[in-house]
């Protein structure tokens, strides 16, 4: 991949993101992974703290959940989304030096910078602070990549240079400046294919007579929501069912600490828990590639992308999709939907009464959403074990849709 404009030594690619879940932080790491040999990239993220407490309280809380959710919509959105990014725009000036000090510290300093943001937030604010460091003789470009299929209004960034969004749906909706629909940008580390002898262990998983182990993952999200669901579905799964192991990977703090310690105790799991977020999303990394995984229960988060992936790759997981929080986890649910990815909602009601005639079209499906209730959902795994439902959804012919990055990195070119 010849980028001559990314690999220019007079050119800086500078990586934003924001401590609201470990989402964001994936998609930086990804894209990071894939830039050519040469180019110059730095990660930036936000002293700030606010962001990092909103998201855990929207998260957990259940009052707040709702408010965060009811702001999500129509004219509460508009109202919301322009006192919020206005506020954002007044505290840039406060992360202007924190910005100025990285970029003059660097030797040779940059001639040309080029923001890459992951989070709306900082995408903000790097665009409020933009005429200033231009007025200090630095060239600079502004892309938005947005990191779920949904067309929150915060997303769209006046001044953005490009705005990278995974559906043309959205694109519509959202309505931000210079925007292209590019597919989701996941790991290419994970989108490496399969050889022959893993693939077949992995078929082998989801195969209702065989005798081996099922490797379930369970990524704890950033904020830590559900985790007594986690701890409920594992220990009811292996009372079904002796052949499930369970891989949990986690930041280690003071929420997840006694989970993380229950969880350890089972003698069928496997803990990997770390003690910042870069580290939880390189350790997830690691266990995908060193355990040949079938199954993951995981929020409809930025994970829900990992559907792009086919079940041949190693991050082709089947995934199990627990309760969406927010908006745009609904949103990422309907865009699997209408893309075939999880069954209709029709689909999903014949699945959970039971009803073997929709098991044919579980072949185009990559994912299921569970019950709400863990036990509940672990008797609708287990079934979809015994009935083939899990072996039809490993036999996808989907070709893989993994190359997000790449096109990525070839439209930031383009526009330098």
């Amino acid at each position: 991949m010849a980028l001559e404009n990314l690999t220019s030594p007079d050119t800086l690619i500078v990586l934003t993101f924001a401590k609201a879940g470990l989402g964001h932080l994936r998609v930086a790491y990804a894209l990071m992974e894939g830039l050519p040999k040469g180019a110059r990239v730095s990660l930036f993220s936000s002293l700030d703290s606010t962001t990092t407490f909103m998201h855990r309280l929207s998260s957990n809380n259940p009052v707040f959940r709702e408010l965060a959710e009811a702001l999500q919509y129509g004219v509460a959105e508009r109202v919301f989304t322009s006192i919020y990014t206005h506020i954002l725009r007044l505290r840039a000036k406060a992360l202007q030096p924190q910005v100025e000090a990285m970029l003059t510290g660097l030797k040779p300093s940059p001639k040309r910078v080029v923001f890459v943001s992951t989070h709306f937030g900082l995408a903000h604010q790097i665009s409020a602070i933009k005429p200033d460091l231009e007025a200090e003789g630095f060239e600079v470009k502004l892309v938005v990549v947005v990191t779920d299929d949904s067309p929150q209004q915060a997303w769209s960034v006046p001044g953005a240079d490009l705005t990278i969004v995974p559906s043309r749906l959205t694109g519509l909706r959202l309505g931000a400046p210079h925007t292209e629909v590019v597919h989701y940008p996941l790991s290419l580390k994970l989108g490496h294919e399969l050889k022959e002898s893993k693939f077949e262990y992995k078929f082998k998983q989801a195969q209702a007579q065989s005798k081996v182990k099922i490797k379930v993952s369970l990524p704890v999200s950033g904020a830590a929501v559900g985790l007594d669901f986690y701890r409920e579905l594992a220990m009811r799964l292996n009372e079904l069912e002796s052949r499930f192991r369970f891989y949990v990977t986690s930041r280690d703090s003071a929420y997840t600490k006694q989970f993380l310690a229950e969880m350890g105790k089972l003698a069928y799991t496997e803990v990997y828990s770390h003690s910042y977020d870069r580290l939880v999303v390189v350790g997830y990394e690691k266990v995908m590639q060193k355990n040949t995984l079938a199954l993951e229960v995981t929020k409809p988060s930025e994970q829900a992308f990992k559907a792009l992936y086919t079940p041949r790759q190693t991050g082709g997981v089947i995934l199990l999709f627990t309760q969406p929080v927010g908006r745009q986890e609904y949103d990422n649910l309907w865009f699997l939907a209408r893309n075939n990815l999880i069954p209709s909602k029709e689909e999903q009601e014949r699945l959970w009464a039971r009803d073997k005639s929709v098991i044919a079209k579980a072949k185009k499906w990559r994912g299921i959403p569970l019950m709400a209730n863990p036990k509940k959902s672990a008797e609708f795994i287990q079934w979809c074990l015994k009935a083939g439902v899990f072996e039809k959804m490993m036999s996808s012919p989907r070709k893989p849709k993994s190359d997000g990055v790449r096109d990525i990195w070839s439209l930031v070119d383009g526009a330098l």
